[in-house]
């Protein structure tokens, strides 16, 4: 019979491996999407949501992390119809395979945990609607339909919110779950559940802690935040958002340090890359120096003996021709001596 530790042991590595593969199964969908447009990788993205959510609450980390890649892309004016492609479907058909779980239930439409994600894609939904009208209406007929919707928009989203803010205001908890606010509030455990402030890994992390746990690649993560910005692209933004997201989360709770691993592992490899980059660049640039002063230096050598292979021809030409009319000159001088 394996003890108690044992199994608690088995139990965390099972939880190490099997958090870290989902987390990162999932945002590899989503990029994949993003990049590709591939309604295959749309379909496998669904698929890992659901798969997500049925082995581990923190599913709410990811559909609040995407929401807000997507809103940084529209920000930004890289919102694409494959952002739309890798988004809109998760949000629909994603949070009815949520709802069809027992555990979770209704509380996929009900709790402010999700309210986020539906923000989003109603934005993305807006911002794609006014794109396509821009292409097909002249522009002072933009500019009137532009006022319009906005106007009509703006009275819809007052509406909406105070529907929600009297949903809202019903709960103490403002529609938040425990879980939530004691990641977003770290204080609200020991305050109203003293229990789950009791347990040892729902403690802030110390900092030792995190070069024990991410070693050196805690020290090249910055260092990828910010190889990250100079090449920013899909790809770049993304993992900048995780980061920075993954830090606070971790910092609020021990066991999300397992949340934080992935995407520092990423910035870390990104960071090495930029340095391995760099010093391959600087001996590619040493060794085209060096090649071409060997170039140089073997012309300039080569050059030399040609000129002195060609001072020689030229010095045993004049001798021959010296050494010829020195011999041709006496005869013709005895030829008249003789003559004479």
């Amino acid at each position: 019979m394996p003890s108690t530790d044992d199994v608690l042991l088995r139990k965390a590595v099972v939880a190490c491996i099997g958090l870290r593969t989902h987390s990162v199964l999932m945002l590899l969908c989503v990029l994949q999407t993003v990049n590709t447009g591939s309604l295959r990788w749309g379909t496998l993205n669904l698929m890992a949501y659901f798969y997500m959510v049925l082995s581990w609450g923190g599913y709410s980390f990811v559909i609040n992390l995407i929401p807000i890649y997507c809103l940084a892309c529209v920000a930004t004016g890289r919102l694409t119809g494959r952002h739309y492609l890798a988004f809109a479907p998760l949000v629909f058909v994603g949070t009815l395979l949520a709802a069809s779980i027992p555990v979770v239930g209704f509380n996929a439409v009900l709790m402010s945990e999700h309210f986020g994600a539906f923000f989003t894609c109603a934005t993305m939904h807006a911002v794609l609607l006014v794109r396509w009208t821009k292409g097909l209406l002249p522009p002072r007929q933009f500019e009137f339909a532009t006022r319009l919707v906005l106007l009509a928009g703006a009275c819809a989203l007052a509406g909406v919110v105070l529907m929600v803010l009297g949903y809202v205001l019903q709960s103490p908890t403002f529609g938040w779950t425990g879980r939530s606010l004691t990641l977003l509030d770290p204080t609200y455990a020991s305050r109203f559940v003293p229990i789950i402030a009791s347990v040892s890994e729902h403690q802030p992390p110390s900092w030792p802690s995190y070069i024990t746990d991410l070693h050196f690649a805690a020290l090249l993560a910055p260092a990828g935040i910010m190889s990250s910005f100079r090449k920013l692209d899909n790809g770049t933004l993304f993992l900048i958002l995780y980061g920075i997201t993954a830090v606070y989360f971790s910092g609020v709770m021990v066991r999300l340090m397992l949340v934080l691993a992935p995407a520092v592992c990423c910035l870390a490899g990104v960071a090495i890359s930029d340095i391995l980059s760099t010093l391959t660049g600087s001996l590619k640039t040493g060794l085209q120096s060096f090649k071409d002063a060997i170039n140089g230096i073997s012309r300039t050598v080569s050059g030399r003996f040609l000129d002195s292979g060609a001072d020689d021809d030229s010095t045993a030409a004049a001798t021959s021709d010296g050494g010829v009319l020195s011999s041709k000159t006496p005869s013709k001088k005895g030829g008249r001596r003789s003559g004479r």
